[in-house]
């Protein structure tokens, strides 16, 4: 957000899907920018796709493995890594589609679930007026939460729908 904000200052509203697109291509600064950005995402990468693969292995492909369990692991990284590329590869216009999964996640990871969360644990510990402006706390985030999903997801589908029959 916070690069986005002054990609924004810096280029206005002609500013691409990427801040990265929207760097002179000439400038050799901005290219060793893009490299740096490109070489920070290889190598942790693999850790952003750690949890999918943990599930994925525990749950799903270790139980059915007898031996050579490195070489099903590593087959198994490798295929969820390259599953991850294909779609990011072929998926038209792709910021559109990380702006419907950040609206998705934010307002129901970011801010619905938390409060909700804390209501279910710890309802019990707080009582009086105290759980009634704890409750409201909550409750308020819940609703700030909803009206942001239902925004952030039309406005986003609404754009998809727009950019993929415009073309």
């Amino acid at each position: 957000t916070f690069v986005g904000f002054f990609g924004y200052l810096k280029y206005g509203p002609g500013v691409e899907g990427s801040l990265t697109l929207s760097l002179p291509p000439g400038d050799i600064l901005a290219q060793s920018s893009k490299l740096m950005l490109a070489f920070a995402i290889y190598i942790t990468h693999g850790l952003a796709a750690f949890v999918a693969f943990d599930i994925t292995w525990r749950e799903w492909v270790q139980p059915r493995v007898v031996k050579n369990h490195l070489l099903y692991e590593y087959l198994v990284r490798t295929g969820l890594i390259l599953i991850i590329v294909t779609f990011a590869a072929i998926i038209p216009y792709l910021e559109l589609f990380i702006s419907l999964i950040g609206a998705l996640c934010l307002a129901t990871m970011g801010l619905a679930f938390p409060a909700l969360i804390q209501l279910f644990t710890y309802w019990h510990d707080v009582h009086g007026t105290q759980f009634i402006i704890w409750s409201f706390k909550n409750y308020l985030i819940v609703v700030v939460a909803l009206i942001g999903f239902v925004i952030g997801v039309t406005t986003s589908v609404e754009e998809i729908i727009v950019k993929i029959f415009s073309t």
